[in-house]
């Protein structure tokens, strides 16, 4: 039996901004750190027709989880709750998977992470993704998840959406949140997808209650099937 354990996450349900010394702080800090982690689409044994997208802060061995990001073990391994539930979904319905993540590295710290996410939105940022799919042309159905950042989405989910065609497509949207529930993103992804068909029956789970969440993920993807 796996073994689940939500450390620490955080909640993105916030405003005000970092002060300008914080800025330059964080930016001579990130400018010298190489960028290694990138995404591609996994497919275990994928039906070539479904993808689940995701979007989930990474979370790497030396995370400090007790003032890090919201992250579950399992099994040993930490996981973003987005990524366990994207899991869940994709090994049900046989389905492709793709990390969405931005070609950055976002700090670990929560206060740092906050003010990024703060000010990626203020400015409207579209982050550069860290890769891309070749053949997203080949997907009929896409399960879309994300986490609630600054009440909306991770502004490299915009990059995503912005980046493809989605005309004649399916869009399943998924969301964990920390109180936020979708928080309009439904609504969100009808604008910003308006040649697809966006199934309004979105799953939205509250961080607290992931991790025994599994059959209320399965039971939702039944209804979402049908």
């Amino acid at each position: 039996m796996k073994k689940f354990l939500v450390m620490s996450p955080l909640l993105f349900l916030f405003a005000g901004c970092r002060s300008d010394e914080q800025v330059a702080r964080d930016n001579e800090a990130s400018s010298d750190i190489s960028i290694t982690t990138t995404s591609e689409v996994k497919n275990p044994d994928g039906d070539g027709k479904t993808l689940v997208a995701y979007f989930s802060h990474p979370v790497g061995t030396e995370l400090d989880v007790t003032t890090g990001a919201s992250v579950m073990e399992v099994n040993g391994e930490y996981l973003g709750l987005v990524e366990q539930t994207a899991n869940w979904i994709a090994d049900d319905v046989k389905a492709d998977r793709f990390q969405i993540q931005a070609n950055k590295v976002y700090p670990d710290d929560v206060g740092a992470l906050i003010g990024e996410a703060i000010d990626e939105k203020n400015e409207s940022q579209r982050p550069e993704l860290a890769s891309e799919i070749d053949n997203f042309d080949q997907y009929e159905t896409i399960y879309l998840g994300y986490p609630i950042w600054n009440g909306d989405f991770p502004m490299a989910f915009y990059t995503f959406l912005e980046s493809y065609d989605f005309a004649g497509k399916t869009v399943i949207p998924f969301n964990v949140h920390g109180g936020s529930g979708l928080a309009g993103t439904v609504e969100t992804v009808n604008a910003e997808l308006p040649d697809a068909t966006v199934v309004s029956n979105a799953l939205s789970i509250s961080r607290n209650n992931i991790a025994d969440s599994q059959q209320e993920v399965l039971d939702w993807v039944e209804e979402v099937r049908e």
